[in-house]
């Protein structure tokens, strides 16, 4: 009978248990996850309402699912603490170019407005942290990242993009005269004038002197990038 009592007493006092304080982040980003911590063991974690976040009831771990408040309950017998968890919304996909060439320029947008730009690596890339600019420094990936001021953050690869070797030869030409650019490297671009009344060019790279003036002969790769040098007619 005493062991019946002593079974009870402890019983009892396991199930009011004092539970201790939940340790662990007070705030995440919509689409992450936290940690909390409960040094009292053998308890299981609940959140409410459920749709801001939700938790993992043996783990502890938080995930964001939409803005607001979500209450995060954890509880050993018929004791429990609570503790509050503000789930911040996260910056809207970045729009803009994700690809541009090399030595140009390109710029991105985030939303909301406000946030900071950063580029890794940036030997790819550079980027001015207020204006979402994007400047190439070399070929390959480079991922940049929008922060707002919750610390919330959005990501996105960009590409920088190989320009055509400069294009060799002699861009003077007299009117009715001709004289040939030496193919540039990658091959597979296409010659353009962007003044025909000027100066014709052929698939092969010969220059034809319409009209005395000045125009820029291009050779542009498929990918939008060129190189362009101005010719004197």
């Amino acid at each position: 009978q005493l062991f019946l009592c002593l079974i009870t007493v402890i019983f009892s006092s396991l199930l009011h248990a004092q539970v201790l304080p939940i340790t662990g982040p007070t705030t995440l980003c919509v689409g992450n996850s936290i940690v909390l911590s409960d040094a009292t063991g053998g308890g299981v974690w609940s959140s409410s309402p459920g749709t801001v976040a939700v938790v993992g009831t043996g783990t502890g771990v938080v995930t964001g699912l939409t803005a607001g408040v979500e209450t995060i309950t954890y509880t050993v017998g018929a004791s429990y603490v609570t503790h509050s968890v503000t789930v911040n919304a996260s910056p809207s996909p970045i729009t803009g170019p994700s690809s541009f060439c090399l030595g140009t320029t390109a710029v991105i947008f985030g939303s909301p407005s406000g946030g900071t730009w950063s580029v890794s690596p940036t030997t790819v890339a550079t980027i001015t942290p207020t204006t979402g600019v994007l400047t190439g420094i070399s070929v390959g990936t480079a991922t940049v990242v929008y922060t707002i001021a919750t610390g919330c953050a959005v990501s996105r690869t960009v590409t920088v993009l190989p320009v055509p070797t400069p294009i060799t030869g002699s861009t003077l030409v007299c009117v009715g005269g001709t004289t040939s650019l030496p193919g540039t490297s990658p091959p597979g671009g296409t010659w353009v004038s962007s003044s025909p009344s000027i100066a014709t060019i052929t698939f092969g790279g010969v220059i034809t002197g319409v009209a005395v003036g000045t125009g820029t002969i291009s050779y542009v790769l498929s990918t939008g990038c060129a190189t362009s040098p101005v010719v004197t007619v």
